[in-house]
């Protein structure tokens, strides 16, 4: 018999966010990556288990990344002992991380893979324990609610998590290993990721002068866990004799892809923004085919366009690799069998799909990640609905109020209109990446190109974002404003050739974004208005942020 132990950490937003301080969740995040990190040298929470334990240095693994891992060995008592030593390690290195584990036998590896999948879904659907308890004499720790164990840091009263965070960054920090150390490159020196939001601060975020907005940026593979549930079987169908192998080198080469990826938009994006070393982000998560990284609003949509392309193109390169029988790290490559499965189901590279949460940088960091995480999971729905090759999609969103909605409330609340018997929606997204399949989905670099005209001295911007703010209260209103601003653009056009090169590229790129008639209010076939997301790149890349969005340029 064979056994596999599968283990996920749960719910790792909340333990990232939890207590609102930008360092305890670079701190959190070095936790969660480090718990089955591959790396050489081996350093992570596996690693240091196996040199205690020689009994543990036989398991196998087709999945290490991040915060999961499916291990595998023949003798059940080991993985179990395994089982034992990780979680009982796990409390005492992160304290209060969510998880879901299980254990499954089977005739072979294939078999207890299958055998393990209900037996997690089901250790999911039991509510986790959260120790330790509050007794009534305990003091609580004002940021989180938990159990205080003492001073950490800024705060007098701290609990044993943001204490464990606090003590993972400092670690970091000396000995740097982490993923805001991978996104570097080794040739520049002297580079360093904001730890605080705070402003005046040696570890403060730079921000655009007067301008606060930062962007939660979320990104994750299209079809990726149902492609691999896919392969999983087919391997089975066809005996594979390397299955594990297959999916172990799958599983490494989407991560090398993701990281290699984002090193090239750190690169070409943000290095060129940095003040004194200081650069205009922070990673928070790096694992599998997911990105999570706080941006500054005008850099995140080039960093997040350039993302996805390369994403797409890595992947691309590598599985082609794979296929054609490149050889891996032992010497022999896949065999046929595993590589026929990876045509069928990896034909082609992946994408994804990325949301944009755009908000000041003092607002809650919890409820930006859920919103960031909602509207990619909205792009990635939009892309499975395209037809042949899957896009690379991104949408975007600008909280300007003070509470956080769901993404579906947001969609039929905030950005929904009638008009004239239809609805109307407020944005145009989700938007196509450069580099993505084709689609009938609008083009990011047309949007960019939208706010690079509304920015324009030029151009009325004013009066067009007076329209763009009546469409919420009174569209019909909204609409005659815009006729009559088509009329005066027209009347001045006639004696000005500036202004009417001007008009004819607000039109010509309001055609790009799908715009049926950019004589009447602009909106595509479907009632996608892009106008609102061309205003909401201006506010997050404009230096005086809100004060120069009250500005009338006429």
């Amino acid at each position: 018999m064979h056994t596999a132990y599968a283990f996920e950490a749960k719910s790792i937003q909340s333990f990232l966010t939890e207590g609102g301080r930008l360092r305890h969740m670079v701190g959190a995040s070095a936790l969660v990556d480090g718990l089955a990190r591959e790396s050489d040298p081996p350093d992570d929470l596996i690693a240091r288990l196996a040199q205690a334990e020689p009994a543990f240095r036989d398991i196998t693994f087709s999945r290490r990344a991040g915060g999961a891992f499916i291990a595998l060995h023949p003798d059940a008592a080991i993985l179990a002992g395994f089982r034992a030593a990780f979680t009982a390690a796990l409390a005492l290195v992160a304290p209060g991380l969510v998880y879901n584990d299980a254990l499954a036998t089977g005739e072979d590896d294939h078999a207890s893979l299958v055998a393990l999948r209900p037996k997690l879904d089901a250790a999911a659907a039991a509510p986790p324990l959260d120790l330790p308890t509050a007794q009534p004499a305990f003091a609580l720790a004002p940021r989180t609610g938990r159990p205080a164990i003492g001073a950490v840091g800024k705060d007098d009263l701290a609990d044993a998590a943001t204490a464990a965070k606090e003590a993972a960054l400092i670690a970091d920090r000396r000995a740097p290993g982490g993923i805001g150390t991978r996104l570097l490159p080794t040739e520049v020196a002297g580079l360093r990721w904001p730890l605080d939001m705070e402003p005046g601060g040696p570890d403060s975020f730079p921000l655009l002068r007067g301008n606060q907005t930062v962007a939660v940026m979320h990104a994750d593979g299209n079809r990726f866990g149902s492609a691999i549930s896919a392969f999983v079987a087919d391997l089975r169908a066809a005996r594979a004799p390397d299955a594990i192998t297959a999916l172990r080198e799958l599983s490494r080469m989407i991560g090398t892809a993701t990281l290699a990826a984002a090193r090239t938009a750190v690169a070409q994006d943000l290095l060129g923004h940095a003040r004194e070393g200081m650069l205009p982000a922070r990673p928070i998560v790096l694992g599998g085919d997911d990105l999570t990284i706080i941006l500054r609003g005008d850099v995140a949509l080039p960093f997040t366009q350039r993302f996805l392309d390369r994403f797409a193109a890595e992947t691309a390169e590598r599985l082609a690799r794979l296929r054609e029988g490149e050889a891996l790290p032992g010497g022999n490559p896949l065999s046929e069998p595993s590589r026929a499965a990876l045509a069928r189901h990896f034909p082609e590279g992946l994408t994804a799909g990325a949301g944009l949460c755009l908000v000041k940088s003092g607002q809650p960091f919890d409820r930006a990640l859920t919103l960031a995480e909602e509207i990619a999971k909205h792009a990635k729905t939009t892309a499975k609905g395209a037809l042949g090759a899957t896009p690379s999609l991104l949408a975007l969103h600008r909280v300007t109020g003070a509470s956080f909605q769901p993404y579906g409330d947001v969609l039929d609340a905030e950005l929904t209109v009638s008009f004239e018997g239809r609805a109307l929606l407020l944005t145009a997204g989700p938007y196509a990446s450069d580099g993505s399949a084709p689609s009938d989905r609008p083009p990011m670099q047309a949007l960019l190109d939208l706010a690079d005209i509304l920015d324009d001295p030029a151009f009325p911007g004013g009066v067009m974002r007076r329209i763009v703010g009546e469409l919420r209260r009174a569209p019909i209103e909204a609409a005659h404003d815009y006729r009559r601003f088509r009329e005066v653009q027209t009347q001045r056009g006639g004696s000005s050739a500036a202004r009417r090169t001007l008009i004819a590229r607000f039109d010509e790129t309001l055609g790009r974004l799908g715009v049926v008639d950019p004589s009447v209010l602009p909106r595509r076939a479907d009632g996608g208005m892009p106008l609102l997301d061309a205003f909401s790149i201006l506010a997050a890349r404009r230096e005086g942020g809100d004060a120069q969005e009250t500005r009338d340029d006429d």
